[in-house]
């Protein structure tokens, strides 16, 4: 199977987890939201184990949790590294319209990116 049949066969299923991300509001800059931005690094970090990852930790902070995970399949090979954030800032709710369809969404994020 290629890489693009892998994507094709399982789109429903990593735009259901997507989906399943965007529903936590984890607002870091809002105290009020600090359950939700541990439950998003929970989730995060049962993703990551989910998706193959040896190594997983969710640490502590003075802040927020940080989530790591790492797969080392040689380390004699390159590593590759990616980086990203859990945690959203406070939203506009103006821009957003009530018709919008789980694919009209999707579009949208991606083409605003």
């Amino acid at each position: 199977m290629t890489r693009e049949q892998y994507i094709e066969n399982n789109q429903d299923k990593f735009l259901n987890e997507l989906f399943d991300l965007l529903k936590i509001p984890s607002i870091s800059a809002d105290s009020d939201y600090a359950l939700d931005v541990q439950r998003c690094a929970e989730y995060t970090a049962m993703r990551l184990k989910e998706a193959g990852a040896d190594n997983v930790t969710l640490e502590q902070t003075s802040g927020n949790p940080i989530v790591y995970g790492d797969k080392i399949i040689d380390p004699n090979k390159p590593t590759i590294l990616v980086y990203g954030h859990y945690d959203v800032q406070p939203v506009s709710y103006t821009h957003l319209r009530a018709h919008e369809t789980r694919h009209d969404l999707v579009c949208r994020l991606l083409l605003e990116k």
